[in-house]
């Protein structure tokens, strides 16, 4: 665990169930303030190009008194996927890497049982690695590695396994040891640390300004968002010795800069055809997968839904894209009991 020190408390308030906080939210009312200290939400609608809907409720810090706004700085969870495939897209269209090569090419001393995984298994989850949680002996205080874990000490603890959960390609299982490799994979074809990478050549690029992949627990994030478990009753949770892998779930960003990202998306600013991350996997038998680049593929009442969840500490967030009505709908949220999919599918048929 870290070392920073926070006030630990709990908040009781007489605040309203879960299913009536939802539909509070959603009202459209100039009139609604932030009377009850709660966590909240934040969401943003963008159709064909525009911001038609954005809102926010609750409080981002219960310590300093901090509402949330369209700035305050969530961290994204599993949605941070999205950015390390396309940190990779972006190497792949300048010729850096190619998702056919072996990641041992890259990962020299990934173990001799890795040798068959390609890059492309890391970001279709078709790779076998186990999962780094089930490796790494949390309650053992004599263990080699630092208090937080890291992504090098990921390609250590795989040298402990001895086999693949799978033939790499065989199967579709989501892997958050994937893509911590791939953030390894892209350090070291790029010759730049993940942070300074996606850094460069995303947050730069489109300003995302606020946007941050932070290294440890003093990593200063701007107008950062705690999040806390229960409900009425609210704990903080901000600690874990995983808090500072990359690659897999660790962006802070918010709503004004996740709608330059949908932007950046839409018009191809980062790469030439957004096609290319939204192109399903396939299996070794050519079977097509429901995942891409960092996104889900699937279908909602007969239209093409391209989405991702996420979920860290007491963080849940969710953004979905559906490309036949150019909407993107984000929701974000650092409560553990708000689920962000109710408030995302209500945006989804207020859209139509």
């Amino acid at each position: 665990m870290g070392k920073t020190l926070f006030l630990f408390f709990i908040i009781t308030t007489g605040c309203l169930s879960m299913g009536k906080y939802y539909s509070f939210f959603l009202e459209d009312s100039s009139e609604k303030s932030n009377k009850e200290i709660t966590p909240g939400i934040a969401v943003s609608v963008i159709k064909n190009g525009r911001e038609v809907y954005t809102k926010s409720y609750g409080y981002s810090n219960f310590k300093t008194g901090n509402l949330i706004s369209s700035d305050t700085n969530f961290r994204l969870a599993s949605l941070s996927k999205q950015f390390t495939a396309m940190c990779l897209a972006i190497l792949e269209e300048k010729g850096v890497i190619n998702s056919d090569d072996y990641i041992s090419k890259y990962i020299p001393e990934m173990p001799e049982y890795t040798r068959k995984i390609r890059v492309k298994h890391l970001v279709y989850h078709t790779s076998g690695l186990p999962d780094y949680m089930e490796l790494y002996d949390f309650d053992n205080r004599e263990n080699p590695y630092k208090e937080y874990v890291t992504n090098n000490d990921i390609i250590k603890l795989l040298k402990i396994k001895r086999k693949l959960l799978f033939i790499p390609g065989e199967k579709f299982l989501y892997s958050n040891t994937g893509y911590a490799v791939l953030a390894v994979l892209i350090e070291r074809a790029s010759g730049t640390s993940f942070p300074e990478f996606i850094e460069k050549e995303i947050f730069n690029k489109i300003g995302m300004n606020k946007s941050i992949v932070p290294l440890s627990d003093v990593t200063p994030v701007e107008k950062q968002a705690v999040s806390y478990d229960g409900w009425p009753h609210f704990k903080p949770n901000i600690e874990d010795p995983c808090n500072y892998i990359y690659g897999d779930g660790t962006v802070y960003s918010s709503v004004n800069d996740m709608i330059k990202w949908f932007r950046a998306i839409d018009t191809n600013k980062l790469i030439s055809h957004k096609e290319k991350i939204f192109e399903p996997g396939r299996l070794n038998n050519g079977k097509k997968i429901s995942y891409a680049y960092g996104w889900s593929i699937d279908e909602y009442n007969g239209e093409k839904i391209i989405s991702h969840e996420g979920s860290w500490l007491a963080f849940n967030t969710i953004d979905i894209y559906i490309p036949e009505r150019r909407l993107w709908i984000l929701v974000l949220t650092n409560s553990s009991k708000i689920e962000p999919d109710i408030i995302a599918e209500k945006l989804i048929t207020r859209f139509e």
